[in-house]
């Protein structure tokens, strides 16, 4: 019997039946807090039959490579690296401000401080650029720079950083261990927010939500208000964020346009709480990319480093620090980015005249 089937159809499945097997294709790369580099390599196998996909199957890993090691690595193989790119190094990957060395010894056995960063959101909201890298070096720089003991920094990072962090760390964690005369440093980076019925300022944790920012916020004048309870003899806040809703640190509700936020409160006028805002609250806190972090972060662990001495005197106040950062800030981002910011420096004349003592 013959076959009903052409011997030349036969020919051509046989021929172009295939599989076409494609291990380990890299389809995502991303870094984790760490600052390992995570690879998404995926495993795929086709199977063909003449031109047509009949079966796919694809197993997908994420693997870690330290990206210290791996760069140095690449770097001392040239003939690996494409043509049209220097070779790549480690330094590449860093800034200037992110070697930290230990210049005093542990003094301020009375100092605490709350360190966040949050640059990936729960809620798809846009990433806040190396938030978190700022918020672990300035938690280095406490230590190492100004003197903190290690057990009274804390320091929270993205998924560790919600409102009910929040809320435990200021309302509750200070208050049980700040004593009289004691020093407090709160340090946020991340996004702000309006709240747009009010146009008060929020601090947005991990799981904010804009949209609903009165419930999943936290209030500056709520932390304000808490950080003025404390005994402690002055208290710091630096906000590398903004609270416009017009873009860069700051988010604000589908639909709704920015807003013109104030920073300031009759707190701050009269107490000892002294804050340190990356912009003012119409304007956009711009992320200095060529450095890794945000653009008033960046100026502030420069000063700390020794350029804020303006002086030569050996100590670093706060508003010394601010008379050097600011018109830095100004300028790079005006340079840089096309963007008016302006630092803002709130606080008591009398907090500001006396002076903050940062670096002794």
């Amino acid at each position: 019997m013959r076959s009903c089937v052409p011997s030349w159809l036969l020919a051509s499945v046989v021929a172009l039946s295939a599989c076409t097997h494609m291990p380990g294709i890299v389809k995502d790369v991303n870094w984790d807090n760490d600052g390992n580099l995570v690879l998404r390599k995926c495993d795929s196998r086709h199977y063909w039959i003449v031109y047509f996909v009949v079966w796919a199957e694809t197993n997908c890993r994420d693997e870690k490579k330290n990206a210290k090691q791996l760069l140095a690595k690449l770097g001392s193989s040239p003939s690996r690296q494409p043509l049209d790119r220097a070779p790549l190094s480690v330094s590449a990957m860093q800034s200037d401000v992110d070697r930290v060395t230990i210049t005093r010894p542990s003094a301020n056995k009375n100092a605490y401080a709350v360190v966040v960063g949050i640059e990936n959101y729960r809620d798809n909201l846009p990433k806040a650029d190396f938030a978190a890298n700022d918020a672990k070096l300035m938690g280095e720089y406490l230590i190492k720079v100004l003197g903190y003991s290690e057990e009274n920094v804390v320091v929270r990072l993205n998924a560790n950083a919600t409102r009910n962090d929040l809320e435990k760390y200021v309302e509750s964690w200070l208050p049980n261990r700040v004593e009289k005369d004691g020093s407090v440093f709160i340090y946020f980076s991340g996004h702000g927010a309006p709240n747009p019925k009010t146009g008060e300022s929020y601090l947005v944790p991990y799981d904010g939500d804009p949209t609903f920012i009165d419930k999943t916020g936290y209030p500056l004048s709520r932390l304000y208000q808490h950080l003025a309870d404390l005994p402690a003899k002055e208290v710091v806040v630096v906000l590398d964020s903004c609270f416009s809703g017009a873009g860069g640190r700051s988010v604000i509700a589908q639909g709704m346009r920015p807003i013109v936020t104030e920073l300031r409160s009759p707190l701050l006028a009269k107490g000892k709480t002294i804050v340190l805002a990356a912009s003012t609250g119409q304007q956009v806190s711009s992320t200095y990319g060529a450095k890794f972090h945000g653009l008033l972060t960046y100026f502030f662990l420069k000063g700390l480093q020794g350029e804020g001495d303006t002086n030569k005197d050996g100590s670093i106040e706060l508003k010394e620090l601010f008379d050097y950062l600011s018109p830095q800030v100004e300028r790079v981002a005006r340079r840089e980015f096309n963007n008016e910011q302006t630092p803002q420096l709130l606080g008591s004349s009398e907090l500001l005249t006396s002076g903050v003592r940062l670096v002794e």
